[in-house]
């Protein structure tokens, strides 16, 4: 939609999992799709991708599940009932930013499942802030480990939620992991 055209473009999961060394030293943007977030961790471990990208001097992004694997400790919260609970692991380790994403600050229209996530995230936010980050905003975090909120931003923390970025604006935040990214 914005013009944006790559040369090439290699497609990484778990049948390719022997080429990820390869297909990352090529690379100049490196895309974390959304998905199962835990499945997805399971096979980044699997190719080794914290490693991979140790040295990486590329740009990476992460998209839902995508994004929520690049904190160092991740919090995957729980979205069906009876099948999931909250998930702890260690992520990729390319910000200490935890992040919500497709946050819904107005809770009216939730489910029995809604809810009994947005409890897990009320719950895991007095142990770690997390950042419900709504449909359209994303960090943006510059070569200066500068990490920038666009767009519209929950920051839930000690139990509050409270917003702290709207739609057209951007909020400078902390991100303390000092590697490049």
């Amino acid at each position: 939609m914005v013009g944006i055209t790559f040369n090439e473009y290699y497609i990484l999961d778990g049948t390719k999992v022997d080429k990820a060394r390869e297909y990352i030293e090529k690379a100049d943007l490196v895309f974390l799709c959304g998905g199962d977030t835990y499945n997805q961790h399971l096979l980044f471990e699997k190719m080794d991708l914290k490693l991979l990208l140790s040295t990486y001097s590329g740009v990476v992004m992460g998209h839902s599940a995508g994004a929520i694997n690049m904190a160092e400790h991740c919090f995957n919260s729980p979205e069906e009932l009876d099948e999931s609970e909250p998930v702890f692991f260690d992520g990729l380790g390319l910000t200490n930013i935890n992040i919500e994403p497709h946050f819904v600050y107005d809770v009216t229209n939730f489910n029995e499942n809604d809810k009994y996530q947005r409890n897990a995230i009320i719950n895991e936010s007095y142990n770690r802030p997390i950042y419900g980050q709504c449909n359209g905003s994303h960090v943006f975090i510059d070569d200066n480990n500068i990490a920038t909120i666009y767009g519209e931003t929950y920051l839930i923390t000690n139990g509050n939620i409270e917003k702290i970025c709207d739609n057209n604006q951007k909020l400078v935040i902390s991100n303390s992991i000092s590697r490049h990214i």
